[in-house]
């Protein structure tokens, strides 16, 4: 995990490309993207160089479009492999019952519910689509 702080007072645009491209070649799976925010009485609040509204959000924006993209490859990259899933919650998708959880890879997934298992329990299984974006459809294996 990455955390980015776009728009803080002085960073010009060559140095905002710097660090997009370092997160671009470094590949992380997921990147909190945030703009920075002024608060009084920080030293940063009386710097020179503070970025207009406009310019942070267009830079967190082109930030959160790398990560969606960096994202979405990872996710799709585990349909066919196998993991396994910490069962967290119950939810319901379009009317269907899952469990939802997160493997130890971090992707967010979900089984079907049924009798066999329940909250807290790890099952092994096998990624086969999205059900969702960022939530994968698994079957267990």
């Amino acid at each position: 995990l990455l955390k980015y702080a776009g728009g803080f007072p002085g960073e010009t645009e060559e140095e905002f490309e710097k660090s997009k491209a370092f997160i671009d070649k470094v590949d992380f799976y997921e990147t909190h993207i945030f703009k920075y925010s002024r608060r009084h009485g920080t030293k940063a609040a009386s710097m020179d160089g503070q970025l207009t509204e406009a310019a942070k959000a267009q830079r967190s924006d082109r930030m959160l479009e790398l990560h969606e993209i960096r994202a979405r490859e990872y996710e799709e990259a585990m349909i066919g492999k196998k993991m396994e899933l910490l069962l967290e919650e119950e939810i319901e998708i379009d009317g269907r019952p899952w469990y939802v959880g997160h493997s130890r890879e971090y992707v967010r997934a979900v089984i079907s519910k049924t009798d066999a298992h329940r909250v807290n329990d790890l099952v092994t299984v096998k990624a086969v689509a999205f059900v969702r974006d960022h939530i994968l459809e698994t079957k267990e294996v």
